[in-house]
């Protein structure tokens, strides 16, 4: 595992976590992402980039929900569940 985030490194990415998803479904999996990549964001930021057949690829970027938002919306499903 941190000979992967090593290499990566070495090789001028970042490893993320990214979402896949097709007509199949869906998998997740930790991935080396180039460091020029729209994926490559830091800190809180969330990107998702949608292969299209006219625009070809179109990406969309925006702060993620963070710390307090997460922890929030968390307590709240454990509310709904409990009731």
């Amino acid at each position: 595992m941190m000979e992967d985030v090593i290499e990566a490194k070495k090789n001028g990415n970042i490893i993320k976590l990214v979402v896949e998803v097709n007509q199949k479904g869906a998998k997740v999996e930790p991935t080396a992402v180039p460091l020029i990549s729209p994926l490559a964001v830091t800190g809180t930021l969330n990107v998702a980039v949608f292969d299209t057949d006219l625009s070809k690829d179109i990406t969309v970027m925006g702060r993620g929900a963070g710390q307090i938002e997460t922890a929030a919306a968390i307590m709240s499903d454990v509310f709904a569940i409990i009731r």
